[in-house]
């Protein structure tokens, strides 16, 4: 059916499947290059996992969505949307010969390739949309250990490393990439932080674990685009798209206009992570109250750290401001406050669905 103001039709397509499913673990990472739900030794049929990366980019050219809906054991549903201008069922119009080049590339700089380290699907997704986008190639490693590994293995310019992360956190994970006895082959590779905290000393913090430079989440294109340019001065000055999307409206349920602004104009992309997080949020509420049963204020403090940094990049600014809340009373092993402010997270995130849903961005 057309959007409404739009002619013609957005055309849905959907292939679904009987078979193992898809790994909670492997969804975040999965339309990226090389990457395989089964990524054992004894997997039964081989293959290089560029397929679903190179359907989002044919899909994202088009202007449309792709994603899928799986569980595990019960087979998966992949699907992509395309818009078609009325009269194009009838008379095609030829598909471009070149597709748009990143600036990067288009000033003839050689493209570069950036890790990130981040644990959480959102803004994983986020961050190499963003620097795609830019012009650089991009791969996710979901952990500090995973981090450690992909620059033993494969060369990468620069880092983009989130401190909070569980298990090995950026700044151990910096320190270790920095220790010559780790292996990596370039362990003065540029490493930029990222932390949704902006807590003072933050910054001196990351630079004494031996990071080199410093962006707070939600990750803003403009200052991403400086950090870029700062740290890799021959891949191209890199210039961030115009975009005009009305005022941002900083404390709103849903902050539509500050959404589009960060993620560039892509639409699509936005539709993407707000259904990841829609989906995602019920799993990180229900670990947030086995934590408080269980009395673990640290694990408290890491999930609403997470719930935070999620939220902000969404633009679910209410949300994200009573994660924060809970974040700091964990820190204070203040529980009776983090029992008191559950219902509240609970009920601003049902506020935030409706939000979207009134405004066209879900059913």
């Amino acid at each position: 059916m057309p959007r409404e103001g739009e002619p013609g039709a957005t055309v849905r397509f959907a292939v679904s499947d009987t078979g193992i499913g898809i790994p909670s673990d492997r969804r975040a990472a999965l339309f990226s290059p090389f990457v395989q739900a089964d990524e054992s030794t004894t997997r039964r049929f081989g293959g290089t996992g560029l397929g679903l990366a190179i359907s989002r980019q044919l899909v994202e050219l088009m202007h449309g969505e792709i994603g899928f809906a799986s569980e595990e054991g019960h087979g998966s549903t992949f699907w992509f949307t395309v818009g078609l201008e009325e009269g194009s069922i009838a008379a095609p119009a030829a598909a471009p010969a070149v597709p748009a080049v990143p600036t990067a590339a288009r000033r003839g700089a050689k493209r570069r390739h950036v890790l990130v380290a981040e644990d959480n699907a959102v803004n994983q997704e986020v961050a190499v949309a963003m620097l795609r986008k830019l012009g650089f190639e991009a791969t996710v490693a979901g952990d500090g250990g995973e981090a450690v590994a992909a620059l033993r293995n494969g060369h990468y310019d620069l880092v983009l490393m989130d401190c909070g992360m569980p298990v090995m956190d950026g700044y151990e994970t910096t320190r270790r990439i920095r220790d010559a006895a780790t292996g990596a082959p370039n362990p003065k590779v540029p490493i930029v932080a990222l932390t949704a905290s902006a807590l003072p000393g933050d910054r001196e913090k990351c630079l004494k674990a031996g990071m080199d430079d410093y962006l707070s989440k939600p990750l803003d294109p403009d200052k991403l685009c400086e950090a870029l340019s700062r740290w890799l001065p021959d891949a191209g000055r890199c210039e961030c798209p115009s975009v005009t999307s009305g005022a941002a409206d900083a404390g709103a349920v849903f902050d539509e206009a500050g959404l589009l602004r960060r993620l560039m104009g892509n639409r699509a992309l936005a539709r993407r992570i707000v259904g990841r997080f829609l989906d995602d949020i019920p799993a990180g509420l229900s670990s947030l109250q086995k934590h408080l049963a269980e009395a673990n204020a640290d694990s408290a403090r890491r999930q609403a750290h997470s719930i935070k940094g999620a939220a902000a990049t969404v633009a679910a600014d209410r949300v994200h401001e009573t994660a924060l809340r809970i974040e700091q009373a964990a820190r204070a092993g203040d529980l009776g406050e983090v029992a008191r402010l559950l219902p509240e997270v609970e009920e601003r995130v049902a506020s935030y669905r409706e939000a979207l849903r009134g405004a066209g961005w879900i059913e």
